[in-house]
């Protein structure tokens, strides 16, 4: 289950990645922080 929610994690830190190289920093900023935000709020919400 967790192996799951770590590939998806890397899956969106890729895409943001590559909005990074076309869109600019504040786009890779944004979409890095919504990614990171989901993710960490996932693993809050398994571990309660």
């Amino acid at each position: 289950m967790l192996e799951k929610k770590l590939m998806r994690g890397a899956g969106v830190l890729g895409l943001a990645a590559l909005g990074g190289c076309h869109g600019g920093i504040t786009l890779h900023t944004i979409v890095l922080l919504i990614s990171l935000g989901i993710f960490v709020s996932t693993i809050l919400l398994d571990r309660s």
